[in-house]
């Protein structure tokens, strides 16, 4: 006879609404299998279960202290007899190796929303990745959480290409990397006169995100041979000048021997 007790003393707690099942009929089901439903997250609570119309204090703290959250499908799978581990490596279906992935080095800073570190790091490098706690000068992709660092700002700084969570959901659910980070391109004559044909192209997309006032600022687009740097004269460090950096990376910059720069007026409104 198989045992229903597969959660044997997990923490658990529910906010909002799961959809398929209500909370309350989820915390008996839960507690079935053996697990502890509290009403608030602590270091010891195992996952959050959220649903829609959560509460944002208790998702903002399982956020800060790195608890992961599983939503309605993990859920399912915890009600169908999944581990916790299981059900949060779960969210996502297993995937033949990809070959975007291997070979590159990422670094994760700051704290994950939706993942743990560990799960992050095994699904990584279980496509041939490998993963590292701080960025440095080799660093091909750096996945950033919630809190900066240091460590963070000097590697978007220098241009490191960088996945934040909604890019890195959409990368792990099976999006190729290079939607959200392009491969440099081919040296060509004039390296500066094609990043100006890129920044012409791309000119809609960049002032896309509203800035809540109109914005007169100065966007200098700098090529090394390694990395492809991106500054606002005004407004760097700010939410704008990420949306900028994540604009200029899906482009195939031409590749440079030596460095070059271009600045252009950006008006943000």
């Amino acid at each position: 006879m198989t045992t229903k007790i597969t959660l044997g003393g997990v923490r658990f707690a529910i906010t909002g609404e799961p959809g398929f099942i209500t909370a309350e009929d989820a915390k008996w089901e839960l507690i079935s299998r053996g697990a502890f439903v509290m009403t608030s997250v602590s270091k010891t609570t195992g996952a959050l279960i959220v649903g829609a119309n959560p509460a944002a204090a208790l998702v903002s703290k399982a956020r800060k202290l790195g608890t992961p959250i599983v939503e309605a499908d993990g859920l399912r799978a915890l009600l169908g007899g999944a581990s916790l581990r299981d059900a949060i490596a779960g969210r996502r279906p297993a995937s033949a190796p990809r070959e975007d992935l291997r070979g590159k080095r990422f670094a994760i800073v700051g704290k994950l929303a939706r993942e743990t570190r560990d799960a992050l790091k095994a699904e990584l490098e279980r496509h041939g990745g490998k993963v590292v706690d701080k960025p440095s000068s080799t660093t091909d992709v750096l996945i950033v959480g919630e809190g900066s660092s240091f460590e963070q700002v000097d590697a978007m700084n220098a241009g490191t290409p960088f996945l934040k969570q909604t890019a890195l959901e959409a990368l792990l659910a099976g999006a190729p990397l290079s939607n959200f980070i392009a491969t440099r391109g081919d040296a060509v004559p004039d390296p500066r006169a094609r990043a100006l044909e890129l920044l012409a192209a791309i000119a809609g997309e960049l002032v896309s995100m509203p800035a809540g006032e109109r914005w007169e600022d100065e966007l200098t687009i700098r090529l090394t041979p390694t990395r492809v740097v991106s500054e606002l004269r005004d407004l760097g460090g700010t939410p704008l000048h990420d949306h900028v950096r994540e604009v200029v990376q899906r482009q195939a910059w031409p590749g440079v021997s030596a460095p070059c720069s271009v600045t252009v007026p950006i008006v943000f409104a």
